[in-house]
């Protein structure tokens, strides 16, 4: 993004979320799990005892290894299906959406490429995860979204430059994830999310997004900002917007790495369980269902 002043910003959303649901209710613990299949294992070798033919030890413990399994599977399938239906539990003290406009700046990201003094390497996911001490893009992740580093998978680098003494001049790392689509059908309102990272320090860019005086929101006792603008995609005979999409943004140093993500098309909810994902990162990722 090239070009501008500041964004000016303003609120017209004060939202507070207030759930004390548990996210262990929706689960079975280890220990109830084995306890019922401890349970249903003695009542499978009752039924075998029962049986007039004889039977080899042998033969037992294949039929009661059927049927341990298939227990099992049943419970497996339980809890996934009980984890589907949850959505993303993340209690939130208080979230405040920062209406954004007018996003420009004058400030440039310097070409290393043109000036002597510096060398860049291309890097791995791997490489990059131990240079930040995290793996940055370990978010919760709508189910209909693919990609990964720099859009891809871990075969995939991105450059890092150096001074000539070995210090870090540019350190910015994208992770890109959007819906699947084909050459023939593109779509404005596609939905995408992008994070970009850097070492204690927001990611080099344009230019901050969200101003200093914006609003806080407060997510799992930790500040940051949050701000969304209206993005046109369609426009009438005298080029005039006439739809738009909500492009949210937010902006915040965590355990000594800067994120910048931006959320095209996906629902505020959604956008709000990435980044607390990242502030307190999910154990397992759940998806809740389309509405």
């Amino acid at each position: 993004m090239m070009g501008a002043t500041m964004p000016q910003t303003g609120v017209d959303e004060s939202i507070t979320y207030q759930d004390d649901r548990s996210y262990d209710k929706y689960h079975k613990s280890t220990e109830q799990i084995q306890e019922e299949l401890r349970l249903k294992k003695m009542e499978l070798e009752a039924l075998l005892k029962e049986k007039e033919a004889p039977i080899t030890i042998e033969k037992a413990e294949v039929i009661v290894k059927e049927k341990y399994d298939t227990e099992i599977k049943k419970i497996e399938a339980e809890v996934k299906s009980i984890i589907a239906q949850a959505s993303v539990l993340i209690p939130i003290e208080s979230i405040n959406i920062n209406e954004l406009t007018n996003i420009t700046t004058t400030m440039r990201i310097k070409d290393f490429s043109a000036e002597e003094g510096y060398y860049e390497e291309q890097w791995t996911s791997k490489k990059v995860k131990e240079y930040l001490g995290t793996l940055a893009a370990k978010t919760y992740l709508p189910s209909d979204l693919t990609g990964g580093f720099n859009g891809g998978g871990d075969s995939q680098t991105q450059r890092i430059v150096f001074n000539k003494d070995g210090t870090v001049a540019y350190d910015v790392f994208n992770y890109y994830f959007a819906e699947p689509q084909s050459a023939k059908e593109v779509k404005p309102t596609r939905r995408t999310l992008s994070i970009a990272v850097s070492k204690e320090k927001l990611p080099i860019d344009c230019g901050l997004y969200i101003s200093e005086d914006s609003r806080t929101s407060i997510i799992k006792g930790f500040e940051l900002k949050l701000g969304k603008i209206k993005q046109a995609y369609e426009y009438n005979e005298k080029n005039e917007p006439t739809k738009y999409f909500d492009e949210y943004i937010a902006e915040f140093i965590y355990n000594g790495v800067g994120y910048r993500i931006i959320a095209n098309s996906l629902t505020q909810q959604e956008f709000i369980d990435v980044v607390a994902s990242i502030i307190e990162p999910i154990p397992n990722q759940i998806v809740p269902p389309k509405k």
